[in-house]
């Protein structure tokens, strides 16, 4: 039989229970008790990074995002008439309430009722096949989520709104979601 010499006699385990067995248990325990902690904190890590990026996501997909493009315009002494497409790119509803023309450094409101802007008429020969009228769009436009909507703005002033040689319209666009935005839009080539 094997002596130990810190032998612990009050238990009564014998020969083998000694206390570099008893070193060696308590390390183990500490090492499962370490192993524990990190495992607790890797969980915590990857839940907040988890939480981080579902508020990342909501705050791209809610907030503010519009694009306007700008595919036909007229300009001439007296008006400015643009056909736009509006998109909304988030998953909330929004409402385009006004759009300014800043043209000079003075500023230009669009209609906000819908007015008459042109007449189309297809013919065949003599005969009119049909007849259309063509009206600016009415604010406030409402656009749903990730929706979009199109139609002809009109700009009205006694100057000049849009030189000959302009590439791009600036026009301020004010929500029912925040403070307005002013986009630079390129102009279509052809005039």
């Amino acid at each position: 039989m094997v002596s130990c010499p810190n032998r612990c006699s009050s238990t009564g385990r014998g020969a083998f229970y000694c206390s570099f067995r008893r070193d060696m248990v308590e390390c183990g325990r500490k090492g499962v008790i370490h192993l524990m902690d990190w495992i607790t904190f890797g969980i915590a890590v990857a839940g907040f990074l988890m939480s981080l990026a579902t508020w990342v996501h909501t705050f791209l997909s809610q907030r503010r995002n519009v694009g306007i493009r700008i595919t036909e315009f007229r300009a001439d002494e007296k008006i400015a008439l643009f056909f736009i497409h509006i998109e909304n790119k988030s998953r909330l509803p929004i409402a385009i309430t006004r759009i300014v023309l800043i043209s000079n450094q003075e500023k230009v409101d669009c209609e906000p009722f819908p007015t008459w802007v042109l007449d189309s008429t297809h013919k065949i020969g003599k005969e009119i096949i049909s007849q259309r009228s063509y009206y600016s769009m009415q604010m406030p436009i409402a656009i749903s989520s990730l929706g979009a909507v199109s139609g002809y703005v009109l700009f009205q002033a006694d100057q000049c709104m849009i030189p000959d040689d302009a590439k791009l319209a600036n026009l301020q666009v004010y929500t029912n979601r925040g403070r307005s935005k002013i986009l630079s839009i390129p102009l279509p080539s052809e005039n």
